[in-house]
């Protein structure tokens, strides 16, 4: 008998079949300086360990940041290979590794990612973390510097996006705001916690070759009818053509990146959501044959 020849996989091919479809060009961090039609009203105001970047944008408000734009702009030639039509993969057995896997969650905004996020944030703390974020907003006298905020410079914050220090950052209110990989890394290897990110697509091709091996979850909007049910943060500010956009945004994130999903959970109802989310977590961690792109790998 002869050899056989060595089968290869692609995340395409293991996940299930799927239509080929083309997908839209995107570059890291770049939407924090482009889009700013999301129709999502800012919640920094909320409690910092719920912080996310995608609630710092303004509606209807231009946020230009010449500088970042510059550095991001820099990055994507780093980056332009990052996401092809199909990514190899390899079985990773979490039994042999010292982390846990980060949880992202994609999603329109106002789609329900923010309040899961708080629920798993608040019924088990001991279990679910957020990484710290950077700012170079001054520290308010009720807020402890590495606790709340990673308080730094201006330069500094830049040098750390010259040096692709952040998965994501962007400008609120004339301040800079960034996640990084070493705070998330903190969580998923020293405290062995569950990090829990609410990220933009374009922000995932930054774990390639860190050795982190996110998971990633697509919130997606149910019917429009569900959608106006769902006990959702500032649901009394918005209107019909609110709720479609919210539609529409969620529709074109799952048809130009349902090639970087793990999983899909439609939010027909948050509790419900809740329970199921919370369980694929917990049990996406006591998987010890689980397929995982290769680009993620050292």
């Amino acid at each position: 008998h002869g050899k056989k020849k060595a089968r290869k996989h692609c995340l395409t091919c293991v996940s299930s079949k799927r239509e080929r479809k083309p997908l839209q060009t995107v570059y890291n961090n770049v939407t924090f300086i482009h889009d700013t039609d999301d129709k999502e009203a800012p919640t920094i105001k909320t409690s910092t360990n719920h912080f996310s970047l995608t609630d710092t944008r303004k509606y209807g408000e231009e946020q230009p940041v010449a500088t970042l734009k510059r550095l991001a702009d820099a990055n994507q030639d780093l980056m332009m290979d990052s996401f092809r039509f199909y990514d190899s993969v390899f079985r990773l057995d979490l039994s042999t590794q010292q982390m846990t896997r980060p949880i992202i969650l994609l999603g329109a905004p106002n789609v329900g990612r923010h309040e899961l996020r708080r629920r798993l944030l608040q019924t088990e703390p001991n279990l679910f973390d957020v990484a710290i974020p950077h700012t170079t907003r001054a520290r308010r006298s009720q807020e402890t510097s590495d606790i709340d905020y990673h308080f730094v410079s201006e330069a500094d914050f830049l040098t750390k996006v010259g040096c692709q220090a952040f998965v994501e950052f962007g400008q609120y209110d004339r301040d800079l705001y960034g996640t990084s990989l070493d705070d998330i890394r903190q969580i998923v290897e020293i405290k062995q916690k569950i990090c829990i990110l609410n990220l933009n697509p374009e922000a995932i091709r930054t774990f390639n070759k860190t050795g982190i091996y996110p998971y990633i979850i697509c919130i997606a909007a149910p019917t429009i009818e569900r959608l106006k049910r769902l006990e959702l943060d500032r649901r009394e500010h918005l209107n019909e053509k609110d709720y479609r956009e919210i539609i529409r945004k969620s529709r074109s994130i799952e048809r130009h990146h349902y090639l970087l999903f793990d999983h899909i959970l439609v939010n027909n109802d948050l509790d419900r959501t809740y329970l199921e989310l919370r369980d694929l977590i917990v049990r996406i961690q006591h998987d010890n044959q689980q397929w995982v792109r290769t680009s993620y790998q050292r």
